[in-house]
């Protein structure tokens, strides 16, 4: 699917109708969730999400050309228990997916977010969805237009986003500083408050 979706279409019929037909798999999809969060059991759910299943690589953003050292730099960004990264791209999915459509950022937290997670919070506790007081706003939701051109140091230190790219490169600074034997096994945040961001001389 990875491969497929990269493709363009315009000019080839067949891989129109095989994006159709992804298109529709994953609207599918989007139901199949409906009936999980309504009818699956705790054991299901907890399963579904356990940790012990590892997330493949493709997922992570990890490339087969990165050295043992840069995978586990970028794995370690992403190094929280349950299925962290695909729960995320999901979310990310759904929020461009109902932005495209006409839905406004604060909708998006006040009608999907808020309840879901209210909602979610019940059923985790088996109470009652009126127990629980749920309040969450949308405080800043800023676009930095400039932000490409933006060093990936000058991103860690304004706690932006990093792209894989990013922590690539933030890897490799760490790894040729001279106080730094191997990164391997160890926190590359630390590493990169260490020795990118404390240190005066780099």
């Amino acid at each position: 699917m990875r491969e497929l979706l990269k493709l363009e279409p315009e000019n080839d019929n067949r891989i129109r109708d095989r994006r159709t037909k992804i298109r529709k798999r994953v609207r599918d999809g989007l139901y199949d969730f409906t009936y999980l969060n309504q009818y699956a059991k705790e054991t299901d759910v907890r399963q579904i999400f356990d940790h012990k299943y590892e997330v493949p690589n493709q997922v992570k953003g990890v490339e087969h050309s990165d050295t043992e050292e840069s995978k586990a730099a970028i794995s370690s960004q992403m190094n929280v228990p349950g299925q962290f990264v695909p729960v995320r791209h999901m979310i990310q999915f759904a929020y461009r997916g109902m932005r495209a459509n006409g839905m406004d950022a604060d909708e998006f937290v006040n009608k999907i977010l808020e309840p879901s997670i209210q909602k979610g919070e019940a059923k985790h506790k088996d109470v009652d969805r009126g127990q629980v007081e749920c309040d969450l706003t949308l405080k800043t939701l800023e676009v930095h237009y400039d932000k490409g051109e933006m060093d990936p140091i000058e991103k860690w230190e304004r706690g932006l986003g990093l792209s894989s790219d990013d922590i690539r490169t933030l890897h490799k600074r760490v790894s040729e500083h001279p106080e730094v034997e191997e990164t391997l096994g160890r926190d590359i945040g630390e590493l990169i408050n260490k020795y990118l961001v404390d240190d005066p001389d780099d």
